[in-house]
């Protein structure tokens, strides 16, 4: 709706933006890698001039939220512009520590082959901190914690039964998972619901049982011919 409203602006608005990315993460799974790439080709300005020191606090509440902020200046000429120095200027301070492993200035047609197709590479402008992420990430959590099909498949380990799962305690709709004694003096398990791994449950909703997160049965296959062997 703000972009319906202001579709053209001579500035670079981050404040409202970062607000939303620090939320965004605030709700996502701890075991997910939180990455964030700002790209601009110009200077960025908080949402009211005057309130010129709101962006370097919202950068406290993203590492608050272990975000790893990375920032890509993105130049129309081979040379750099004074336009091109005020972004760096302004958006080199919200880059996560240190600066210079998680910043770049790249000319607009250098952008797909330096920054995209190079992420992940440890060679590449900011493969080096993708790796260093990858490394120290903490495992997986367990399947049953997924309750949205489409959580569960992203999950490699684990497989989604479309099936009415069978529990001997918990709630079938919360993949067998027993509501905490707090949670059972205030709501039923159809007014709860399972989704990025925490239990939410809200008065006179209806949350049906539409299957199960388990363990990939892949994982079950302990050599390489019994793995490759599964379809």
């Amino acid at each position: 709706d703000w972009h319906e409203t202001n579709f053209m602006r001579s500035l670079t608005y981050m404040s409202k933006a970062l607000e939303d990315a620090v939320e965004v993460f605030h709700d996502s799974p701890t075991h997910r890698a939180h990455l964030l790439i700002i790209i601009t080709d110009g200077a960025l300005t908080p949402l009211e001039p005057q309130k010129s020191t709101e962006i370097p606090p919202l950068r406290a509440d993203l590492d608050a939220e272990d975000v790893i902020t990375f920032g890509v200046v993105v130049r129309k000429q081979i040379g750099h512009t004074q336009a091109d120095l005020d972004a760096e200027a302004t958006l080199y301070p919200i880059t996560s520590d240190p600066h210079d492993q998680h910043f770049a200035n790249v000319f607009l047609d250098d952008m797909m082959d330096s920054v995209f197709d190079d992420f992940c590479n440890p060679a590449g402008i900011f493969g080096s901190s993708i790796s260093k992420i990858k490394q120290g990430q903490s495992a997986s959590v367990p399947c049953n914690k997924w309750g949205l099909a489409q959580e569960c498949r992203s999950d490699a380990s684990c497989d989604w039964d479309a099936s009415t799962p069978v529990c001997a305690t918990g709630c079938p709709n919360l993949n067998c998972i027993e509501l905490t004694s707090t949670q059972k003096a205030s709501f039923t398990c159809s007014e709860c619901k399972l989704m990025q791994g925490k239990v939410e449950c809200t008065k006179g909703s209806s949350n049906p049982v539409v299957g199960m997160c388990r363990d990939a049965d892949c994982t079950d296959r302990c050599t390489e011919v019994e793995c490759t062997t599964m379809p």
